[in-house]
């Protein structure tokens, strides 16, 4: 159980940053700055993805497919944001740009997908089971939260709220019990 531990250790360490990235940069959140703060984030969700799948959450069959779904996803988003700390910019106004900059909120629509494997595969215990999905529901809750207090606080819901659950989300990993 020690690698789980570890894993939700590292996804809870990165939750954060991307609230700090959005918090820092809120005119510009293409920034440098902001897209490095990202890589940090993104780390922490590969940790917190690679946790889930240690603890056996997307069970043995189909529920794999969501963490490739998810794994290719967050790949794209990643490789994107990669770039962009790197030179901001880089491509802007191709198509690799193009795909690349939807690859966030497609990788947060399908960590929708990814809440709802887990908690009906049902291999982890109590709240933890849901605590993905709770993860899951950050982009409707982000389009829920835009319309009713306006851009800037929806964006500020958003980023707290994402800090919280993917914090929550390694604190499950870590703290489910050894699986027989």
């Amino acid at each position: 159980i020690a690698i789980p531990r570890l894993l939700g250790t590292l996804g809870m360490i990165g939750a954060p940053f991307l609230a700090i990235s959005m918090a820092l940069q809120p005119a510009d959140r293409n920034s440098q700055v902001g897209q490095i703060l990202e890589v940090f984030f993104m780390l922490g969700f590969y940790a917190l993805l690679f946790g889930l799948a240690s603890l056996g959450a997307f069970g043995r069959g189909k529920g794999r497919i969501a963490l490739w779904l998810q794994l290719t996803t967050l790949s794209v988003a990643s490789l994107w944001t990669l770039s962009q700390a790197i030179k901001p910019g880089l491509g802007e106004g191709s198509l690799l740009y193009g795909i690349g900059d939807a690859g966030w909120p497609i990788n947060m629509l399908m960590t929708l997908v990814t809440g709802i494997t887990v908690a009906t595969v049902g291999r982890m215990t109590s709240w933890r089971r849901y605590a993905a999905l709770a993860c899951g529901l950050a982009l409707p809750l982000l389009f829920a939260s835009m319309a009713v207090l306006g851009h800037g606080a929806g964006g500020t819901f958003f980023s707290i709220y994402v800090a919280v659950t993917w914090a929550a989300l390694g604190y499950a990993i870590r703290s489910e019990p050894a699986m027989s």
